[in-house]
C-alpha cells in the first residue's frame, strides 16, 4: 500500500464517489482496516446505503475527479516524519484522526 491512496465508494442512493486517504496508517499491507475505519465514518457524511468500499489499485483510478491534484497536492506537503522517534507518534495520531473520520479527502 502507498503513502495517499484512493478508495472508491459506491453508495445505492447517492452513487459514486473517491476519497483520498493515507495509507499504511492501519496496516502496510492489509487494506482491511483501513477501509472499516472510513466505511465506520460515512454516515457522518450522509452515506448511509454503501454497496461496496474499495482500496484503488491506482491513484490514476480517482484523477478524473474534480479537484483530485488539488488534494493531492495539499497531502502532499503534509510531511511525513521518519525515523523510530517521530514516525510512530504520527502514525498514531493520523490513525486517531482517521478514525473520527478526520483526514479522508473527498472528491465529487
Amino acid at each position: 500500500m502507498e503513502d495517499i491512496v484512493a478508495v472508491r465508494i459506491e453508495d445505492r442512493t447517492n452513487g459514486k464517489f473517491f476519497l483520498l486517504t493515507w495509507g499504511r496508517i492501519f496496516d502496510r499491507i492489509d487494506p482491511k482496516p483501513l477501509l472499516d475505519a472510513i466505511e465506520n465514518n460515512l454516515t457522518k457524511y450522509g452515506i448511509s446505503n454503501v454497496s461496496k468500499i474499495t482500496l484503488c489499485e491506482s491513484l490514476q483510478d480517482a484523477a478524473a475527479h474534480k479537484f483530485f491534484y488539488e488534494t493531492f497536492f495539499l497531502m502532499a506537503q503534509k510531511l511525513i516524519p521518519f525515523g523510530k522517534k517521530k514516525y510512530p507518534k504520527w502514525r498514531a495520531q493520523i490513525k486517531k484522526r482517521i478514525l473520527k473520520g478526520e483526514e479522508i479527502y473527498w472528491l465529487r
